[in-house]
């Protein structure tokens, strides 16, 4: 992240001053972890946490920026109402972190679901975050 701002301050210099995480709108997508592919690591019975993937996972959990996944405690985002636990991190180490796109900050989440193609892109102002 730090390589990539000091790269684009010499052409914008208010880029990588983003916001405090609860300031930020999220960038909502959403996958499969079962469907292989882009959406899981070598082994798509686990989650990059190590935690196994269960039925139970699928419209309650989610991948986080890397400061809400942690080991001793649980980060849960409420989104339109529904909580969605923190139980994964994104393969892509540019979306474990606030991300500029289009003149604008965004945290990134990628909820898990049985149909991600359903979901598409959500920009998600009224969302909450608590630890467990």
């Amino acid at each position: 992240m730090q390589l990539i701002c000091m790269a684009l301050l010499f052409f914008s210099p208010d880029v990588c001053q983003y916001q405090p995480y609860d300031d930020l709108p999220l960038m909502v997508t959403a996958y499969n972890p079962m469907q292989g592919g882009i959406n899981c690591d070598s082994d798509c019975n686990v989650f990059g946490t190590g935690i196994e993937v269960t039925p139970e996972h699928f419209g309650t959990a989610a991948a986080c920026p890397t400061e809400w996944v942690k080991l001793d405690r649980t980060a849960v985002i409420t989104i339109h109402g529904n909580d969605y636990r923190c139980v994964d991190n994104f393969g892509s180490v540019e979306n474990r972190y606030p991300v500029y796109r289009n003149g604008d900050w965004y945290l990134r989440v990628d909820l898990v679901l049985e149909e991600p193609d359903l979901w598409g892109v959500q920009i998600i102002d009224g969302w909450s975050m608590r630890w467990e």
